[in-house]
């Protein structure tokens, strides 16, 4: 089935296991090193990466997460796109010592969350559950319905900062598939002769899940066939987790991929017992300072198929790529 052939990307279970080990900094006290750059509530006309960027940083410090102050969402030197940049050096002593991104677990949103919201919904309409769907399928639902409610959605700040295409391959416009075609042939060789048609059987197959999902609950939910593609697109390029339940994690997915760099963790507070989702600057397993304008990197754990590593993300990551003949 299609979201078989799909998911896999990115697919990283947090765990609370960590080799990094932080001892200078409580959760607490990172709470305290809040740095906010818009006080009080944000006007709706909110246009900027900017000011979105500085919204979602605080929505997170106000559920007690921790943003450094030094890190913001800019053009990534690396990818020629968006990516989480530096905007002040930050020293190994630092990095070393404490995370640069300290999220709530509270305000990830997953499957499993996705079916609580929407099941009395559905319930009351006399409308089938979710719970036989693949994970991928309520939470594009979901990310749908709530982006659509704008300024009344809990989760508002977040999804404003969402790209409006996400990166699959299947929802590329001809032109740029062409290029992203030819650009990843140069790479996989022989392997990615047919892709082309397999980025189209993807994308029929997808388009005929939405429009199911669209015919079945999209009046009741306010969302449309291409709203739920969107969903699904940011499903399927940016989640964490494996089936049954899959997870988007709130500005630490805004971060772009190394396989170099470690993946999201996660960290239970000592003060008040609560879970975080946390990521370090770390290069091959040691702290990595950063200078001015350089990226803070995640690794997806991307260990799936080279196709399907396209299909998600829109390219194959380097460590998927087979080592060259000798």
């Amino acid at each position: 089935m299609v979201t078989a052939l799909l998911t896999g990307a990115r697919s990283t279970l947090l765990s609370a296991e960590t080799g990094q080990s932080y001892t200078c900094h409580s959760v607490k006290a990172l709470r305290q090193k809040r740095h906010r750059c818009l006080a009080g509530p944000i006007a709706k006309a909110i246009v900027t990466t900017q000011a979105l960027t500085e919204h979602l940083r605080g929505w997170i410090e106000d559920h007690g997460g921790y943003i450094h102050p030094d890190v913001t969402l800019s053009n990534s030197p690396a990818f020629g796109c968006r990516g989480v940049v530096t905007t002040e050096d930050i020293g190994e002593e630092l990095v070393s010592q404490e995370p640069l991104l300290l999220v709530p677990e509270e305000l990830s949103i997953t499957t499993s969350l996705a079916k609580e919201r929407l099941h009395p919904l559905l319930q009351a309409a006399g409308l089938p559950d979710l719970e036989d769907l693949d994970a991928v399928l309520p939470l594009a639902l979901f990310l749908a319905h709530e982006r659509n409610k704008g300024q009344g959605s809990f989760w508002q700040p977040y999804l404003a900062l969402l790209p409006q295409q996400p990166g699959c391959a299947w929802l590329m416009a001809p032109a740029e598939l062409a290029d992203a075609l030819r650009a990843v042939q140069q790479l996989v060789g022989d392997e990615a002769s047919d892709w082309d048609l397999r980025v189209l059987e993807a994308q029929q197959a997808v388009t005929i899940q939405a429009r199911a999902l669209a015919g079945s609950y999209g009046s009741l939910l306010n969302v449309t066939t291409d709203d739920i593609l969107w969903g699904m697109g940011q499903v399927l390029s940016r989640c964490f987790g494996q089936e049954p339940d899959l997870a988007m994690l709130p500005f630490t997915d805004l971060c772009n991929h190394s396989c170099h760099a470690m993946a999201p963790n996660s960290y239970v507070g000592t003060e008040d017992g609560k879970p975080f989702v946390f990521v370090s600057s770390i290069w091959d397993d040691q702290p990595r300072p950063l200078a001015v304008g350089d990226e803070l990197f995640i690794s997806y754990m991307a260990n799936t198929p080279p196709l399907t590593a396209f299909l998600n993300l829109g390219f194959v990551p380097e460590e998927l790529l087979a080592p060259p003949l000798s």
